[in-house]
């Protein structure tokens, strides 16, 4: 159940060891159409999956499988009109089927809102980061980070996992795309040891495979 917010070139392998450069998160929705075209030689299909990489302060993040893309020939995504970013918060209350989640549309890393995910935990965001409230860590399992897809379908792409009043910075270091190892399902946790080519949000980049597989990402102009 969804709880609304309220509001106060690259090699394969490479990603960004800090957050987006100072002033670039807030011109993220202003950028045009930003995309990404893959194709491939291999004469086969390319399996890939789609996450978010996130920098944290003070503990580590898991990336999730949030989107699939088969490339058989030639594919272009508008990745943040198709799967625009979110900032998500989930609460899972022990024996329950499902958690409880929330989200709210990211703008830029220091987006404040409130989120809802029940009637009992309300979690906070502003330029310093999440503030997580006093809950019952016995009953309950809580994280924060991102999601993506559309504002009726988000799904689970970055998770920290939380303990009542912590305080945290979880910011943006972009879309990744992973090699698919086939075993993958929606919402699970992705094998670091996939290859992988990281996407700045506002910035369009052409993917090519060649016929021996190997994917080379290179930045293109979005004009």
């Amino acid at each position: 159940m969804n709880s609304k917010a309220s509001h106060p070139s690259q090699a394969p392998g490479r990603r960004p060891e800090q957050g987006l450069p100072p002033g670039a998160a807030a011109g993220i929705l202003g950028a045009i159409n930003p995309f990404v075209n893959i194709e491939t030689a291999t004469g086969g299909s390319v399996d890939l999956i789609m996450t978010i990489d996130a920098v944290v302060v003070g503990a580590k993040g898991t990336k999730i499988v949030a989107a699939f893309q088969d490339v058989a020939t030639h594919v272009h995504i508008d990745y943040m009109e198709q799967l625009p970013l979110y900032w998500m918060a989930s609460a899972q209350l022990k024996g329950a089927i499902s958690p409880n989640q929330a989200w709210t549309r990211y703008r830029s890393d220091d987006d404040a809102f409130h989120l809802n995910v029940n009637e009992d935990i309300t979690l906070a965001h502003d330029s310093g980061g999440w503030s997580v409230p006093s809950y019952d860590c016995e009953q309950y399992s809580v994280w924060i980070g991102f999601g993506l897809g559309t504002a009726g379908d988000v799904r689970p792409a970055f998770a920290v996992d939380c303990s009542p009043m912590d305080q945290r910075q979880v910011t943006v270091a972009g879309y990744e795309l992973y090699r698919s190892n086939g075993a993958e399902s929606l919402g699970s946790p992705v094998a670091a040891s996939q290859d992988h080519w990281t996407l700045i949000p506002g910035e369009s980049y052409q993917l090519a495979f060649d016929a021996s597989g190997v994917g080379l990402l290179r930045a293109v102009s979005a004009s």
